[in-house]
């Protein structure tokens, strides 16, 4: 994790992804480590969730939030990747965990980064 003034990032993952293949990645608590909060008052210093995504294939990516770290979760925002082409989505922090999924068109990839952040811009 790396911290900065206005954001918080993750490098989720590098490995490609096999034929119609998927990537969850970590659970991001918008709260913080260790930190915890009244459900129903909850605050959180990030105004958004972000998702930088890169493949040299065709797929889709989806943010999904829950108010646990275990779900349910819900999707929250998703695009299209197309390939060798960044993918940039986010979403309002509106739950306290979220996590993407990168799911893999048909075709094998051979490049595939996946990154995350916290962010207030």
């Amino acid at each position: 994790m790396s911290q900065g003034m206005s954001s918080n990032y993750w490098l989720e993952t590098v490995t490609p992804l096999a034929a119609n293949g998927t990537f969850t990645s970590t659970v991001r608590d918008s709260y913080g480590a260790g930190q915890s909060g009244n459900l129903y008052a909850a605050q959180s210093q990030w105004a958004y969730f972000a998702a930088v995504t890169y493949a040299d294939q065709t797929g889709t990516v989806m943010i999904q939030g829950s108010q646990t770290a275990t779900g349910p979760w819900y999707n929250v925002s998703s695009g299209s990747l197309v390939a060798n082409t960044p993918l940039y989505i986010y979403t309002p922090v509106c739950f306290q965990f979220f996590q993407v999924v990168v799911t893999n068109g048909s075709t094998i990839q051979t490049k595939l980064n996946l990154s995350t952040a916290f962010t207030n811009v």
